[in-house]
């Protein structure tokens, strides 16, 4: 399911609406220099937001691997890689809770944005740490719970109202919300060394019309398609009325959390 849904969504997920992507690829990208040589392994890749940035760090003798289950995504990194003449990136469609690599091949995993999409986060820590080698790093980035607020939870107050979305609104606010202590205490379980967590608080304006664009690319609109289209209008039209705009347009909170794990050396 997760996987047509992020095809479906795939052609407007680079919306400027969703740039925090972009932002937060460059501060993973320039926390890890150097580089150079290396090679870098992108989880749910998306349309390569990190293997982009980190392409051109791995050069000259690196070399970037990303994957992805969805086909859409890729083919949009794919259009990207080719519209920059970006160099070095290896794309797979593959299951991130399964990466078909030899092991200990990797010296630096990232998943960004995409850990709250596994359905085991023990079992994917376990699998990517065993791409990694000794002394390798993992480095994972997600949003925190103050992000997107307090737009978010008015969205699903309105949806609760609906029958039968009870359950899907609860699950995705869940995915929503990670916590960094937890994060390095599975990390801890599933055998990396050690682990730190780093916050990033940044943030941009939007319009409204942005706002219903960044949920509607994002796994936030999962709920409205459980809706028919006469629905989901209902709903983003009584989403759009409780909103209270000020002048400059709505603060989209992107505050994130950065977690980085080692293996042991």
């Amino acid at each position: 399911m997760q996987t047509a849904f992020f095809d479906s969504i795939a052609a407007g997920f680079d919306t400027p609406a969703l740039r925090f992507h972009a932002f937060a690829a460059d501060q993973i990208v320039q926390a890890l220099e150097p580089l150079n040589g290396q090679k870098l392994l992108d989880i749910g890749t998306g349309t390569g937001h990190v293997a982009i940035a980190a392409a051109q760090a791995v050069k000259p003798d690196g070399r970037v691997h990303a994957l992805d289950q969805s086909s859409r995504m890729l083919d949009q990194c794919f259009t990207k890689l080719q519209h920059l003449d970006v160099q070095g990136v290896d794309l797979h469609e593959m299951d991130a809770m399964r990466p078909e690599f030899r092991r200990g091949y990797f010296d630096v995993v990232v998943s960004a944005f995409s850990l709250p999409f596994m359905p085991d986060m023990n079992a994917a820590f376990t699998a990517w740490k065993d791409c990694l080698r000794p002394g390798g790093k993992l480095v994972l980035s997600y949003l925190s719970a103050q992000a997107w607020q307090p737009m978010l939870e008015g969205f699903y107050r309105i949806l609760q109202d609906y029958e039968g979305l009870s359950d899907i609104a609860q699950n995705n606010m869940a995915q929503h919300f990670l916590v960094p202590e937890n994060i390095e205490k599975n990390l801890l379980q599933s055998g990396f060394a050690h682990c730190q967590t780093q916050t990033q608080t940044w943030g941009y304006y939007l319009q409204p019309a942005d706002w219903i664009d960044a949920l509607l690319h994002s796994h936030h609109r999962m709920a409205l398609d459980a809706l028919s289209e006469k629905q989901q209008a209902e709903v983003l039209e009584k989403h759009l009325q409780q909103l209270d705009v000020p002048a400059q347009g709505l603060y989209l909170n992107t505050e994130t959390h950065f977690t980085a794990a080692y293996t042991k050396a």
